[in-house]
């Protein structure tokens, strides 16, 4: 929201303030609605998306945006204060609800760490419902 604080992906409504993942805010464009997925990666064991979901990565060249199932330990994910090393990344096949929400800017930050995600899919485990959140602008 535009107390610089955080919430759970969910809880947002259309017209919510959010920090953007490529602009300093973005609207919610759409309610959050989920539906459920066979797997998950987990990223330093905070931050969970689905495989096909692409998270923006800092190369040499710049910013690009990758599949999270393309990531690999040592790659560098952008966020809120510049960059953050993948030091772990695993597939949990285990059922996960992916929350669906877009924005004004076609990306969010996500995560404790303030991770650049596109705005299409954010994930949790089954019955662990609250536990995605996003950072709010």
């Amino acid at each position: 929201m535009a107390d610089g604080g955080s919430r759970a992906v969910e809880s947002l409504k259309i017209g919510d303030l959010v920090a953007g993942g490529t602009s300093a805010v973005a609207v919610v464009t759409t309610a959050p609605s989920e539906h459920l997925r066979d797997h998950f990666c987990r990223i330093n064991e905070d931050l969970c998306l689905t495989g096909d979901h692409p998270a923006l990565v800092r190369t040499a060249a710049g910013t690009a945006w990758r599949r999270t199932d393309a990531l690999a330990e040592g790659d560098r994910l952008f966020t809120a204060s510049g960059a953050l090393r993948i030091d772990s990344i695993r597939r949990v096949n285990l059922p996960v609800f992916t929350i669906y929400v877009e924005t004004s800017s076609g990306s969010m930050l996500a995560g404790r760490a303030g991770f650049a995600v596109r705005s299409r899919y954010v994930s949790h485990p089954a019955g662990t419902q609250g536990r995605a959140r996003t950072t709010t602008a």
